[in-house]
């Protein structure tokens, strides 16, 4: 009887060395992302986060081992770049002063793969509007760049990086830069695809809002320190080798939830308390891990 052959990795890198110009910013990195799932990279700056998913828009190099997407390999030292994987960068990397409206950016989702013409064609732009539609700002095709908000820029870009019918969506740092609410609503999208049969891989330095909700997280640091469930890997020692910081752990409700347990004097604030007053004891300040 024949068994059951295991469906091909969307992502598969073994002992992968992945850098710039021969100069190597991650190491023996092994990672298997099956189809279908959703993942969160996190670290600290500069550990490697977004080399990791230029190497599949070809903007870095695997310098050593082994690579593949949906088991096709790829070459070392070359820039690869698969047709199966759409990319939405960070947004303070993006120009919103280009002239482009969010319909036309959706469309250029397509360049690559339209027909060497200098137009789109009526399917083209129809699918466009369609895929601003399932984003929910489909009122906002004819707006300028410019003109939009953080979240809806979001929005737009993921209709961009939709539009050629990827299988993996790389988004880096989707939710910086955007208000509490936004952040919720760009993880329920992000979710939704996910739940459509989309591979969604996430960077992100948000451990407490976006991290805790994720199926799966990597923690990098130059190379792999952790990969597992959020209850596994937000812990104090994990935390603590990812990003070289002695960070507390607490359980709220069931989700660990992270502060950074040191106080940090604000010299500026107490040099306002009134002189003929003592300054008040203060409780240590709770910070965020999201600005490390």
């Amino acid at each position: 009887m024949n068994r059951p052959t295991e469906p091909t990795a969307a992502i598969a890198l073994n002992g992968a060395t992945v850098g710039y110009r021969n100069t190597p910013v991650l190491t023996d990195v092994t990672l298997t992302v099956s189809p279908g799932e959703f993942v969160g990279i996190v670290g600290p700056s500069g550990a490697g986060k977004t080399t990791l998913l230029k190497l599949f828009t070809g903007g870095s190099q695997l310098l050593d081992g082994r690579c593949t997407v949906n088991g096709v390999p790829f070459r070392r030292g070359k820039h690869n770049r698969p047709h199966a994987i759409a990319y939405v960068p960070q947004l303070d990397t993006i120009d919103a002063t280009f002239p482009l409206t969010a319909h036309e950016v959706v469309l250029l989702g397509g360049a690559a793969t339209s027909r060497n013409v200098p137009w789109f064609s009526r399917d083209e732009r129809h699918r466009a509007t369609d895929l601003l539609d399932r984003l929910g700002i489909a009122e906002l095709a004819s707006r300028p760049v410019s003109a939009l908000s953080g979240g809806q820029r979001q929005r737009m870009f993921v209709a961009r990086a939709l539009f050629h019918n990827c299988s993996i969506l790389l988004l880096d740092e989707p939710t910086s830069g955007v208000d509490l609410a936004t952040r919720a609503e760009m993880l329920t999208l992000l979710g939704e695809l996910h739940h459509d049969g989309l591979t969604v891989l996430i960077t992100t330095h948000d451990l407490n809002f976006v991290a805790a909700h994720l199926p799966r997280i990597v923690c990098i640091n130059g190379a792999i320190t952790a990969d597992g469930k959020p209850a596994d890997i937000l812990q104090t020692d994990v935390l603590k080798r990812t990003f070289g910081h002695t960070l507390t752990v607490l359980d709220v409700n069931g989700r660990p939830v992270i502060i950074d347990p040191e106080r940090i004097a604000l010299h500026s604030a107490l040099a306002h308390e009134p002189a003929d007053q003592p300054a008040p004891d203060r409780p240590a300040p709770v910070n965020d891990v999201t600005a490390l």
